[in-house]
């Protein structure tokens, strides 16, 4: 049969654990900010080299676009989409620790009607949650690699 835990323990277990939680959800998102800004810089420094340098043949466009995929694939889809599934198991940890430390309880900590937390934060880490942080970088890359694209095709045609 399980003791129970006691009240104080179980609370600062639940704190340390939500610290935790926390920590690692800024670490995934400073690792997407970094790829991402790192990604984007060196597309556009990619596009202005292929504006500014001679013509290039069917041939190196090609094997140019292929590396550029190859590249597009691993960061974008593999990388990043990983570290998504990371955070949002992380977010869905962290709402249930919230939750068992009564932060979404109406009125637990003040007089107030409402809880410390929003309702809508249960929802982190669900597919409709309101965050929208890695679809925003995501886009940032698409535009990055769009201006990539249209720099390395377009040159010799204008």
């Amino acid at each position: 049969m399980k003791e129970k835990i006691p009240q104080e323990l179980r609370i600062q277990i639940l704190t340390d654990a939500l610290k935790e939680r926390y920590h690692a959800l800024h670490k995934i998102r400073e690792r997407v900010q970094n790829t991402s800004y790192w990604t984007l810089g060196f597309l556009i420094t990619a596009s202005g080299w292929i504006v500014q340098t001679s013509i290039l043949n069917t041939q190196q466009k090609l094997f140019l676009t292929l590396l550029f995929f190859a590249g597009y694939i691993l960061i974008g889809y593999i990388y990043l989409t990983d570290l998504l599934k990371g955070f949002s198991s992380q977010q869905k940890v962290a709402v249930r620790i919230e939750k068992a430390l009564g932060l979404y309880d109406k009125g637990l900590f003040d007089s107030d009607d409402s809880s410390i937390y929003p309702e809508i934060w249960k929802k982190s880490g669900d597919k409709d949650g309101e965050g929208k942080y890695f679809t925003t970088n995501f886009r940032m890359i698409d535009v990055g690699a769009l201006i990539f694209l249209i720099a390395l095709w377009s040159r010799g045609l204008i």
